[in-house]
């Protein structure tokens, strides 16, 4: 509706989502058993004190019968989540004057409780009691009692100011709401069924609940068989089979993510077409998404017999909270030059100097590296954070065939004419990574290493020299621990250095294309193109080992291709011919 100078604008955007989705939550069916060097090595054994672990108490551990966790999963219902999402909106366009327009617009989100398509396909967890409660059954609430959130309001704001015929100014916020990341919700014993047995001795091995170890002689407990009372609530314990679930928690008072966006920017024209834009982009995350085990302690020095709900309940197994809420930030500055194409040539430049920062692991919905201690300690540089960003893109015909000098007529023209090539390069800063020790005092914490000096690259990643990326010197072995205990509550040292401090190999990256389309019959048209993806053969390099030991340092591999030679590459040279017709 246009009324004045303001154009109104209103709707509404109504989804339902059916996710049905088999698949375990922890291991696989048949059962998995995880060895470590530690469980046949002394306590604090490092590369640096004379006492060397490493492969060969991997090798240990397996001879001996002695795995630190072992697992299964079982899936006996196919699980079916459904939710409507439901999105209003209204905007209002309003040109204040010649100069200025001002962009106004309310987002209203609303996501109710998910629900299965049958009775009893969620239990959730309760961790008050230890209790197994299954949704929609004997006066439970289909929806698990998740609460619903009438407060995901989300505002927008744009402003376009022109200051010159050349010149235009710009900014905007707004929020984006984040809907539940549904892969993984309350799908725990009876619809999956996932036994976890851990040790709580940290350097012990995996313990039966019921007594005794857990280990190939033995094999994995029998999958538990025990019905749900009429209560509708199942406490788990030793006794009907069920203490050895590894669960999924869905808290009730869920609320979902939201990330805050902001901007300003210049933009500027000149002669033949270019552009430039400088711009400062930044957005801020609230409550966002981590999955979480939080049955594990969080004094460092703890060893699984602390865990929370084993104290509680005598519970090892794992409680993976889906979601905790963290915040994340990132900042940049974004510059691009671009030319619009004109007299046979198009360019893009853009450069970005950016900062994301974060608590989680990983992309969406990680855990965190320090689950012991100061929870704010993992706040530092996010996984994917790149500082620098430069890229270019070239497209350029060449001066040949009708309106060229060369080869304007006749078959010179057709065969030789018209040809483009185009060029894309790609300059990126290296990813972060973390110097830890080979083990941890405390499940769920990682030990970083003590940090002596300055950090200094070498590049050195020959395989046949053995030579480090960096120098290993700056780094050493965080001191041993001693345990906590209710006779020295104290907690142990951790190591000096934080997670992701350090980045690794930057990456470069520059393809090549010769292309040009052949008028065959009216609209039809065949295109034939050569293209050279790596053009250099660059290696792209994968992080070094963080591990202290021998191997810290070492660069064993490249991006995207796994482990292997270093003299491999993500994606080596390619060279491709093609031919397409298009009618």
């Amino acid at each position: 509706m246009i009324k004045g100078n303001h154009t109104f604008k209103a709707g509404a955007d109504i989804r339902r989502v059916r996710d049905d989705l088999l698949q375990g939550n922890n291991n696989a069916a048949a059962g998995q058993f995880y060895f470590e060097e530690v469980s046949t090595s002394a306590p604090g054994a490092t590369a640096f004190n004379g006492a060397t672990t490493g492969e060969a108490n991997d090798m240990a551990s397996i001879l001996f019968d002695v795995p630190y966790k072992v697992g299964q999963d079982t899936n006996s219902t196919f699980p079916c989540y459904r939710q409507s999402w439901l999105f209003f909106f209204a905007s209002d366009k309003w040109q204040v004057g010649q100069k200025l327009t001002v962009d106004l617009g309310l987002r209203w989100e609303l996501y109710p409780p998910a629900t299965p398509r049958k009775a009893g396909g969620f239990v959730n967890y309760n961790p008050t009691n230890n209790g197994l409660v299954i949704a929609g059954l004997d006066g439970n609430p289909s929806n698990i009692g998740l609460q619903t959130d009438y407060k995901n309001f989300a505002p927008r704001l744009g402003l376009s100011y022109r200051a010159t015929e050349k010149t235009v100014l710009r900014a905007g916020f707004g929020i984006s709401y984040v809907p539940f990341v549904d892969n993984s919700y309350a799908y725990n014993y009876p619809i999956k069924t996932s036994t976890g047995y851990t040790n709580t001795p940290t350097y012990g091995p995996a313990l039966n609940p019921v007594g005794g170890v857990i280990n190939f002689v033995t094999g994995i407990p029998a999958t538990p068989t025990v019905t749900f009372p009429t209560s509708g609530t199942l406490i788990e314990s030793a006794a009907n089979g069920t203490i050895g679930l590894s669960n999924l928690l869905i808290p009730t008072n869920f609320k979902n993510a939201y990330v805050s966006s902001w901007n300003a920017a210049v933009q500027q024209s000149f002669s033949h077409n270019m552009t430039l834009q400088i711009a400062y982009v930044a957005n801020h995350g609230t409550r966002i998404d981590v999955a979480q085990n939080i049955n594990q302690p969080r004094i460092y020095g703890q060893s699984g017999t602390y865990d929370p709900f084993n104290v509680a309940f005598g519970k090892t197994a794992s409680v993976t909270q889906y979601f905790l809420g963290f915040s994340s930030n990132y900042e940049s500055l974004q510059v691009q030059f671009t030319r619009r194409y004109n007299n046979g040539l198009a360019f893009n430049s853009a450069f970005t100097w950016g900062k994301a920062q974060g608590y989680q692991t990983g992309a969406q919905d990680g855990n965190v590296l320090f689950w012991s201690g100061d929870l704010r300690r993992n706040y530092n540089l996010l996984d994917f954070d790149r500082k620098k960003n430069f890229e270019q893109t070239v497209t350029y015909e060449l001066p040949a065939g009708r309106g060229h000098s060369l080869f304007n007529s006749g078959i010179g023209a057709y065969t030789l004419g018209g040809w483009k090539t185009s060029a894309t390069i790609g300059m990126l800063s290296g990813l972060p990574f973390t110097v830890s020790n080979a083990s941890s005092a405390t499940p769920g914490t990682t030990q970083t290493a003590n940090y002596n000096g300055s950090f200094q690259v070498n590049h050195s990643v020959t395989r046949a020299a053995n030579t480090p990326w960096f120098n290993t010197s700056a780094f050493s072995a965080a001191p041993s621990c001693t345990a906590w205990t209710t006779a020295k509550p104290f907690p142990c040292v951790l190591g000096t250095s934080q997670r992701n401090q350090f980045r690794g190999p930057g990456y470069f990256s520059d393809n090549v294309s010769l292309f040009k389309n052949f008028p065959i019959y009216r609209e039809s048209t065949l295109e034939a193109r050569f293209d050279a993806f790596d053009m250099t053969n660059t290696p792209a390099f994968g992080l070094p080992n963080g591990t202290v030991g021998s191997n810290l340092g070492k660069i064993t591999g490249t991006l995207g291709s796994g482990v292997g030679n270093v003299n491999g590459v993500a994606s080596s040279r390619i060279l491709e011919a093609s031919v397409k017709i298009s009618f």
